[in-house]
């Protein structure tokens, strides 16, 4: 947790004020460590992975912690509901794993994530979209986007949640070129920030401190594409003005 202490500390501080009155979803859980750690502050969380070994460790996480109030989906989460997708299957959690960019056509034998795992087969699994999935009238607290290049077709699939400011604090993974998880565009993430969020970068390194609005983009943008930015920047929180 070295690297993500931010990410921690800011769970933390955010989830504290609300013990028991809180609602986190967590897209792309891996072993699901924050999804236990907004668990044991009360949160009702939602965790979504593909990942046959994540989803096991994490409902034994449940199982073995008495949480009821989480709910560990066994689905990808992207752009369109209910979508057909053939993913990757890993007989491992890996933290590096993703299924969208080159690995969405990887072929048998193909190494992926970072333990570089051969690809020997693909499942078929049924896309979800969080604006399709989120009861209406639910407010999120906390909503962690870690997809390692999957992000972009995840906030496309909860645009509308984002307008309606039913979504308080966002964590999103946005790797530059030229990682082979980048992103290919961030209009998506400039729309968002002027429906009223502002933005910042963190992580365990020499990261701009500004606090980025829409009115910023451009600078905040050109920060964004910037091949030479630390590589342990790659976080950025937005936030309800």
């Amino acid at each position: 947790m070295h690297f993500e202490r931010f990410q921690v500390d800011d769970f933390v501080a955010e989830l504290s004020q609300k013990r028991g009155n809180c609602v986190v979803y967590d897209v792309g859980m891996n072993d699901g460590f924050y999804t236990m750690l907004s668990a044991a502050m009360g949160c009702r969380v939602h965790a979504f992975d593909v990942q046959d070994m994540c989803v096991e460790i994490a409902r034994r996480f449940v199982i073995l912690n008495h949480f009821d109030h989480v709910t560990v989906v066994h689905q990808p989460v992207s752009a369109n509901h209910d979508e057909k997708l053939a993913i990757p299957s890993l007989q491992a959690c890996d933290g590096g794993f993703t299924f969208s960019g080159a690995a969405a056509n990887a072929t048998p034998g193909t190494r992926l994530g970072h333990l570089g795992i051969p690809l020997v087969s693909k499942r078929e699994f049924r896309t979800i979209s969080l604006d399709a999935y989120v009861p209406p009238g639910t407010v999120i607290d906390m909503l962690k986007i870690d997809t390692e290049g999957h992000e972009p077709l995840v906030l496309r699939g909860a645009q509308t949640l984002f307008r309606s400011r039913r979504i308080r604090r966002a964590w999103i993974e946005t790797n530059p070129s030229p990682s082979p998880t980048s992103w290919r565009s961030f209009n998506l993430l400039h729309r968002i920030m002027t429906w009223g969020y502002a933005a910042r970068v963190v992580g365990n390194g020499p990261c701009p401190r500004d606090v980025f609005y829409a009115k910023d983009w451009t600078r905040f943008h050109a920060y964004l594409l910037d091949p030479t930015r630390n590589h342990m920047c790659v976080d950025v929180l937005l936030s309800l003005t």
